[in-house]
């Protein structure tokens, strides 16, 4: 991200004090601390999403989502912050990140040891930046508040009663379904649209010597079928399945023509749909369960890790548990900027977030034996996750970049990161997002579209 040159800098942000200091006093401290963060950055980006903030949409949302929850995560922060030293403003590479020892109680050990010089996957300029206060569209404020009570926990695991909005929006963390709970939350939270589509999506595979080796170039088509809060029709339509994603790849050559369609469905008891094109073989395959485990165009990630996680949430269907670990502070990259890519680096704006740390167990012959997990308290969303192999060994290691549009509350992705430590190689995902508004349709997401588009 480039600054601009200094003496328009001092234009700009001169221009826009007025607008400060007009509207300051009517403003929550989130917003106020990030005018003051960007009047002194002189970072014209900066600048622009604090006016974004100031929006009278934004400002509604924020200020009903903190009450109905009781907190925000900037006061969150600043009441239970563990390394007050680490502060809005401090650049941090691999040559000064040990000056903070403050570092390490902000960051999980496997992810603090990517920024010593030559990390496999290590960090690039770490740029710390307050803590944002986020929230959800309208629709999923409104459906959270209306259903709250109504959702439960069936067998110790299964979600049941749920029609829209977080199921569990106000989590007793003494409760003995604490972590399944907060596992379904996180289900529901995985992104704050209910159509939305990514093109281009793009993977970047690198090598052990950290050098890119491929480039996949796809488009991504979502669609909430159930639980709809934001576009008509508003909590779906009457089918026996929750969600549909549709992935075509475009690039390159050997793979192009490759369709890939999941289908979510509400029974516990039903294993998740799984059909694909191929184009070698020129017909439609139906997968198995156990496929979902195999890698998603032969990138690091798992089908079961498509929106960094989306393994079906059931007992009935998985040899399956969650155990609560408790709540931490982390660092994590701010829903607000694009990540900057120089080579295998990234240079990255980071915040400080509050997080519920679940451990997730899957039995059998599921691949990923255990997944430690961070769900933010705001939104329920991913933060970091790693995960171990049968023998107990790290295996892989995922943290996500996410974008957010204040004024809407809407929130997806800009990238994913996903690092195998075994075999030393590892995969980013860059989104291209396209905005929708209204539904999208249904021929998108069936057999018939699928052999269309194939030919």
């Amino acid at each position: 991200m480039k600054k601009m040159k200094m003496g328009f800098v001092v234009i700009l942000v001169t221009s826009l004090i007025p607008f400060f200091a007009a509207s300051a006093e009517d403003l929550p401290e989130w917003v106020t601390e990030w005018q003051d963060f960007a009047r002194s950055s002189g970072n014209r980006e900066m600048v622009e999403f604090v006016e974004r903030l100031s929006d009278p949409k934004a400002l509604e949302l924020g200020k009903n989502w903190a009450a109905y929850q009781g907190f925000d995560a900037p006061s969150y922060v600043k009441a239970n912050d563990p390394a007050p030293e680490i502060k809005p403003g401090l650049e941090i590479t691999s040559e000064n990140y040990q000056d903070y020892p403050g570092l390490k109680k902000l960051m999980p050990p496997e992810f603090y040891e990517m920024l010593a010089p030559g990390a496999f996957a290590g960090f690039g300029k770490m740029t710390i930046v307050p803590t944002f206060h986020y929230y959800p569209p309208p629709g999923r404020q409104k459906y959270t508040k209306q259903y709250e009570g109504q959702c439960t926990i069936a067998d110790e695991f299964n979600l049941e009663n749920w029609t829209a909005g977080y199921p569990f929006p106000k989590v007793d963390l003494t409760d003995p379904m604490v972590a399944p709970k907060l596992m379904h939350n996180l289900d529901v939270g995985a992104t704050g649209n209910d159509d939305w589509e990514d093109d281009p999506l793009t993977f970047f595979l690198f090598g052990r010597d950290n050098e890119l080796e491929r480039t996949h170039v796809c488009r991504l088509i979502w669609k909430f079928y159930q639980g709809r809060t934001e576009n008509e029709p508003i909590h779906g339509k009457d089918v026996n399945y929750r969600e549909k994603g549709v992935m075509i790849v475009k690039s390159p050559y050997d793979i192009a023509g490759f369709i890939g369609l999941k289908t979510r469905f509400t029974a516990p008891e039903k294993i998740d749909d799984f059909v694909t094109y191929v184009p070698s073989m020129r017909r439609i395959r139906r997968l198995s369960g156990s496929n979902t485990q195999d890698p998603l165009i032969g990138s690091d990630f798992s089908w079961d890790d498509w929106r960094g996680f989306w393994i079906k949430l059931s007992n009935k269907v998985y040899d399956i548990r969650a155990e609560y670990i408790g709540e931490e502070i982390q660092l994590l990259p701010t829903k607000t900027f694009p990540i900057q890519w120089k080579g295998s680096k990234v240079d990255l704006y980071w915040e400080k977030r509050p997080f519920y740390v679940v451990d997730l167990f899957v039995g059998g012959n599921y691949t990923y034996a255990r997944q430690r997990i961070w769900i933010d308290k705001e939104l329920f969303h991913l933060g970091y996750k790693t995960i171990f192999d049968q023998k107990g060994r790290l295996w892989k290691k995922y943290y996500p970049v996410h974008f957010w549009r204040p004024e809407k509350g809407t929130y997806d992705w800009y990238s994913n990161i996903m690092i195998d430590m075994l075999n030393k190689h590892w995969s980013g995902m860059n989104f291209g997002p396209v905005d929708h508004d209204e539904a999208l349709p249904d021929s998108l997401f069936n057999l018939g579209s699928l052999l269309r588009r194939a030919k």
